[in-house]
């Protein structure tokens, strides 16, 4: 089911695979690959991780894996740990700093006043 509702996104959505920088063009690759090997569609060769998420030239994806993380952990820090919601407020922060993306601080600051 999984492998069919992949290619149904590929078919509809045949953009997806020149875009590069896209975490969830990502995951779709690595999804399609373990969908292909469970369902013995598969290459005789397992492709790495590294070709899947290209963490070579795309190292930032893992920071934005993490920030995605604080940002659920600051849901449940605030209004019960101050100094973990300051902790995480932080991390989220320099994120958005070092990234150029300030829509992530936004958003936790919303979060530690909801």
């Amino acid at each position: 089911m999984l492998l069919e509702w992949l290619e149904f996104t590929q078919e509809q959505c045949p953009e997806l695979a020149t875009l590069e920088h896209n975490v969830y063009n990502e995951l779709l690759r690595a999804f399609y690959a373990v969908a292909q090997l469970r369902t013995h569609h598969s290459r005789a060769s397992v492709p790495s991780v590294q070709d899947l998420f290209q963490l070579e030239t795309h190292s930032w994806l893992l920071d934005y894996y993490q920030v995605h993380i604080w940002m659920v952990e600051l849901h449940f820090a605030t209004g019960t740990d101050a100094a973990e919601e300051t902790r995480l407020l932080s991390h989220i922060q320099e994120f958005a700093a070092l990234h150029s993306m300030p829509f992530f601080e936004r958003v936790a600051r919303r979060i530690g006043v909801a």
